[in-house]
């Protein structure tokens, strides 16, 4: 459970970097 949360959250976090301009992550 814990670890779907932190998927989920890194997922938003990157899509939110790319939103604010900077540079996303590699996929």
């Amino acid at each position: 459970m814990l670890a779907k949360l932190a998927d989920q959250a890194h997922s938003w976090i990157v899509e939110n970097r790319d939103v604010d301009g900077e540079s996303p992550e590699p996929n």
